[in-house]
């Protein structure tokens, strides 16, 4: 099976302080299913939290990933997973906010969030060898395009999480279809690398379904005139999909 790494190791070579001291403000009308559309959304992200993330088109989807978590879980009991956690600073954040029980999971240990107390796993996103019902929230961040199979992702998120437990994803995503077969996986740091299209993303979303979870919210496909992200002479944007677990479903 393909390395399941997450592709913020790829983008992220960062010298940079930790992100504990980042503050996630209250927001009331924050969507969290929907399309990165601009660099606006990009520059109203990094003004809201004072901050830029070493990659700073990412600072739109951990502020939508930090936010659903800090609005429905309680920091003192919480157990969070941050699946792909190599190069991402949301655990950073979290534990800023007060947050303790905080686990990430990885296939490298190459630039681990800079968190007291991380507990970090070297392991399989499919095949954590976590117990069941472990975690409160999972969150996987620019990841699953990098050859992540989809079902096997998803009924180990489903068996990780507790009742009615969330997961938090984002993925490079782009209508209409960007084909990236003519770039070398060496500059992909040899991972496979996919833009989801709309019917690729809405075929992820059914997948999840089946395995037991449900959108947090309808999805706001709408997309900018200009897309604004670019790595490896493509653009393109994100897609940000807020999952929760099924109460009563058992995944497949």
């Amino acid at each position: 099976m393909l390395k399941t790494l997450s592709s913020l190791a790829s983008r992220i070579l960062r010298p940079r302080p930790s992100a504990v001291g980042v503050k996630v403000p209250r927001i009331s009308d924050i969507h969290y299913n929907e399309v990165l559309k601009s660099e606006a959304d990009i520059q109203d992200a990094v003004r809201l939290l004072h901050w830029e993330h070493p990659t700073r088109t990412k600072t739109w989807d951990l502020l939508k990933a930090a936010h659903a978590i800090i609005a429905r879980t309680n920091p003192e009991n919480a157990r969070i997973l941050d699946a792909g956690c190599v190069g991402s600073p949301i655990l950073e954040v979290l534990h800023g906010h007060g947050y303790r029980d905080l686990w990430g999971c990885d296939f490298t240990e190459n630039d681990l969030p800079q968190v007291p107390g991380l507990q970090f796993v070297k392991r399989d996103l499919t095949k954590t060898e976590f117990p069941a019902g472990t975690f409160d929230a999972v969150t996987c961040l620019s990841v699953v395009e990098h050859g992540v199979p989809l079902s096997a992702f998803f009924g180990e998120m489903h068996r990780l999480l507790k009742p009615s437990g969330h997961l938090l994803i984002s993925v490079d995503y782009n209508e209409p279809k960007i084909n990236t077969d003519d770039v070398d996986r060496r500059h992909t740091f040899g991972l496979p690398w996919q833009v989801f299209s709309r019917a690729e993303a809405e075929d992820l979303i059914k997948k999840a379904e089946t395995h037991g979870f449900r959108l947090m919210e309808p999805v706001r496909w709408e997309q900018g005139a200009e897309p604004p992200v670019t790595w490896n002479d493509k653009r393109y944007t994100f897609l940000f999909l807020a999952f929760q677990k099924n109460e009563s479903a058992a995944s497949p």
